[in-house]
C-alpha cells in the first residue's frame, strides 16, 4: 500500500467521524440506548395504616394502603392521597380537594401541605374538624416521626376557616391530644 492510499483512507475516516459528530450535534442522528427496566423489576411494598373517622358522632376505623418509598416526600404524598380519598368517600371533605405540593423545612421538622381547596367543610362542627386534624397528625407522625409541626395551605397560602386559624403551624403533639 502506498502513501497516497493510506492518506485517502485516513482522510475518509476523519471525514466520516466529522460528519457523524455534525449530524449528532444537529440531532439528525440520534443514538438510542436500550432502556433499563431494572428499577421496575423490584417488588413494590404496600404500607397499611389505620385511620379513624368521625361520621355522625360515630367513630369509624378504616385501613388505607399506599406504596412505600425511600423518598419521604413521595411516601407522604401517597399516604395523604389515600387519606384524602377515604375522607372524600365518606363525604367528610369536598371531592374537589387534592394535594398540590408537599415540602419539608430544611430541618425536616416542619411540613408544608398545599391543597387545591380547604379541607374543612365550612358549616361542620368544631369536633369534626378537630378529629380530622388529629387523624392527619397521627398519620404524619406514624410515617415521619421527625415532623413536629405542619402547615395547611390552599394554593400555597394559609388555609382559611371560621373556626380554626391556619396562619400558624399545627403542632403534631397538640393535635394528637385534641380529642
Amino acid at each position: 500500500m502506498n502513501t497516497l492510499s493510506k492518506l485517502l483512507i485516513i482522510s475518509f475516516l476523519f471525514l466520516s467521524l466529522g460528519a457523524t459528530l455534525f449530524l449528532f450535534q444537529r440531532t439528525y442522528l440520534i443514538i438510542i440506548k436500550r432502556p433499563q427496566y431494572s428499577h421496575l423489576e423490584k417488588e413494590v411494598t404496600i404500607k397499611k395504616m389505620n385511620v379513624s373517622l368521625l361520621k355522625k358522632d360515630t367513630l369509624i376505623t378504616e385501613e388505607i394502603s399506599f406504596p412505600s418509598s425511600n423518598v419521604p416526600e413521595l411516601e407522604l404524598n401517597a399516604m395523604l392521597r389515600a387519606w384524602l380519598k377515604l375522607y372524600q368517600d365518606y363525604r367528610l371533605i369536598k371531592p374537589e380537594t387534592h394535594i398540590q405540593d408537599i415540602a419539608f423545612s430544611i430541618t425536616k421538622k416542619i411540613l408544608f401541605i398545599s391543597f387545591s381547596a380547604t379541607l374543612f367543610i365550612e358549616n361542620d362542627e368544631l369536633l369534626k374538624k378537630a378529629s380530622l386534624l388529629k387523624n392527619l397528625a397521627l398519620g404524619l407522625k406514624a410515617l415521619c416521626p421527625k415532623i413536629e409541626e405542619f402547615f395547611l395551605l390552599v394554593d400555597h397560602k394559609p388555609m382559611e376557616d371560621s373556626h380554626i386559624t391556619c396562619y400558624r403551624a399545627f403542632s403534631i403533639r397538640q393535635c394528637i391530644e385534641l380529642i
